[in-house]
């Protein structure tokens, strides 16, 4: 009889360690696993790639001027970015060469892998300016205006574009009487480094027009002032939702006799 107490005693002995080491041979691959996914991810923070630097570029493309917001990265002669034009904003893809000396560009635009444009441009210290064509077949050349406006060493940033309305009352005479009218100024933005590209649409009396696409340059923190030709001077001050349009100095130049550049617009989305 105790031969066989000492029989039990001993199993339940052997059967405590196997179940010990079994508990250790659960937790320890756990922690194994655990420090196995961690150094990876570890390795791959550390590979990972550093951001791409980035130039931006505005002004005008074509014949009737229109502005664009150009992002460019021109990195071992290879040239990735993207464009915009101001008056829809949507994404148009850019990709090309550089010449040995980074000077000259050869650009394909690119829309849903289509090919829908061809530029030689040519770096002239913060100036980029040369020729837009359709691909394929003999078109215009295009003349492409742009200044350098911002840089980030962060990767891209995605700009923001806005929309300002000012709705009023004109008068048009009919022949007989005057007859009066809605319409609506249109102010179109957007906002990069220390500039503000802009293109600006307004109506006056007698259906007279004014249109300027241009860069405006922050003086102070809300008021930027762009000057165009024929000394024209305007001042944009931005308050909240709101940006008020002044005429500094004559801008008849780019309007009819009764059509203004000013007014206060509000955002729109």
């Amino acid at each position: 009889m105790k031969l066989l107490y000492t029989f039990l005693a001993l199993v339940l002995i052997v059967s405590c360690q196997q179940e010990n080491e079994t508990k250790e041979s659960k937790n320890s691959p756990g922690e194994l696993s655990k420090q196995e996914q961690e150094s990876p991810q570890q390795e791959i923070k550390e590979k990972k790639e550093t951001p791409k630097s980035y130039d931006y570029y505005a002004g005008t493309i074509g014949l009737y001027g229109e502005a664009v917001l150009m992002e460019v990265n021109a990195d071992n002669n290879v040239i990735t970015g993207r464009y915009w034009y101001l008056k829809h904003g949507r994404q148009i893809q850019l990709s090309g060469t550089t010449s040995a000396k980074g000077n000259e560009w050869q650009v394909e635009e690119s829309v849903k892998n289509v090919v829908t444009g061809i530029m030689t441009l040519e770096i002239t210290g913060d100036e980029l300016s040369g020729q837009w064509h359709a691909p394929g077949k003999k078109s215009e050349l295009q003349e492409v205006n742009l200044q350098k406006v911002y840089h980030t060493e962060e990767g891209r940033i995605d700009p923001k574009f806005e929309n300002y309305t000012f709705s009023k009352t004109i008068s048009i005479y009919n022949g007989e009487e005057d007859e009066e009218e809605e319409v609506t100024d249109d102010l179109r933005l957007v906002r990069i480094g220390n500039y503000v590209l802009f293109q600006y649409f307004v109506i006056g009396h007698n259906a007279h027009v004014g249109h300027i696409n241009g860069l405006a340059m922050f003086e102070t923190k809300n008021k930027a002032i762009y000057k165009g030709e024929n000394a024209c001077e305007l001042s944009m001050t931005f308050d909240g939702n709101k940006v008020t349009v002044v005429e500094e100095e004559d801008c008849s130049y780019y309007r009819g006799m009764r059509a203004y550049f000013e007014g206060t617009l509000t955002k729109v989305k």
